[in-house]
């Protein structure tokens, strides 16, 4: 008997931007909307079962999207009490992902740069999805 094991790679379309902030989520989140003329919109927290554990993260996380482009934005906080969204990047208090884009150079520098010339961001930057470990911890539906 012949055993046939399926792999698969997901496709994702992310552009992904840390940004390091001293913000509240709300305050932040206006800031954005603001200058990147973005409507986000609370949602019920992104949750995470810790492993080996009985815990659970909770991490804030706001919505919009882009019906006519088909493109949606999130901003999730990257810290919760138990640990980080996206552990590789400690140094980021927020994470901004545009899912669905057709990722190219020119979108990111205008999302990247839109969002340092926000007052109150100290840094943002490029976060390739590739590199990342726990990539499941970004699946939100």
């Amino acid at each position: 008997m012949k055993k046939t094991i399926l792999s698969f790679d997901l496709d994702y379309d992310y552009i992904i931007v840390g940004i390091s902030c001293h913000y509240k989520d709300y305050r932040l989140v206006f800031l954005i909307n603001q200058n990147l003329g973005l409507h986000f919109v609370k949602q019920a927290d992104h949750i995470l079962n810790i492993k080996n554990s009985e815990n659970q993260q909770f991490f804030s996380l706001f919505k919009d999207q882009n019906v006519q482009e088909e493109i949606n934005f999130y901003l999730l906080n990257n810290r919760s009490e138990f640990g980080y969204l996206i552990p590789e990047y400690k140094q980021a208090d927020y994470i901004f992902i545009a899912e669905n884009t057709e990722e190219s150079i020119i979108e990111q520098l205008n999302y990247l740069g839109k969002i340092k010339n926000i007052n109150g961001v100290l840094t943002a930057f490029n976060i390739d999805f590739e590199l990342l470990k726990n990539k499941s911890n970004l699946i939100f539906e």
